[in-house]
């Protein structure tokens, strides 16, 4: 099976869902954000405030290039589809999956404590950080709408995204196999 990218802004559900959903199409997980701290030895937090959001990014696009997807989900940063040609690289590599969470949602579960750790929004009020989902969504949302599939993980089960993933991938496979 080819690898599969789950895209979509922060607290989507990318790394929560991605490991239900991963287990249910016998798939390792894979989160990029783990991925680049293992590869610095500190947190992107601390990447972001002495580096900057730019040297994050760089950092990010490396990490991404080099692994290994064979037999893998992988959870995206919630900016990573939107820099280099990240999102052009993932949808040549395997199937990528845009988990689409309205913006209520979204700021329900970023405003929590437990959130608070990401460079983006720490400092942000809770306005503030409304305003940040809104402009960020509009941002974001043209590179997170070239997925090859739209989840809304709030509504739909992992096992029917499962479904849906592996006869997206049957019907590609035959589109393939006849050119």
């Amino acid at each position: 099976m080819k690898p599969v990218f789950i895209v979509g802004f922060m607290g989507a559900g990318k790394t929560g869902t991605g490991k239900r959903l991963a287990n249910a199409l016998k798939l390792e997980f894979i989160d990029v954000d783990w991925e680049i701290e293992k590869r610095i030895k500190k947190s992107i937090s601390e990447l972001v405030l002495k580096e900057g959001i730019e040297e994050f990014r760089t950092i990010e696009h490396d990490v991404l290039i080099s692994l290994n997807y064979d037999g893998k989900l992988i959870a995206t940063g919630g900016g990573t589809p939107c820099f280099y040609d990240n999102m052009e690289y993932m949808n040549s590599l395997g199937t990528t999956v845009f988990f689409d969470v309205n913006e209520e949602i979204l700021f329900s579960r970023l405003r929590s404590q437990e959130h608070r750790d990401r460079p983006l929004i720490a400092s942000l009020s809770g306005e503030e950080l409304r305003d940040f989902i809104q402009k960020s969504l509009v941002q974001r949302r043209p590179f997170y709408e070239t997925a090859n599939l739209t989840f809304n993980p709030v509504k739909m089960h992992v096992d029917e995204m499962a479904k849906a993933i592996l006869a997206y991938e049957q019907q590609t496979t035959a589109i393939a196999a006849t050119e």
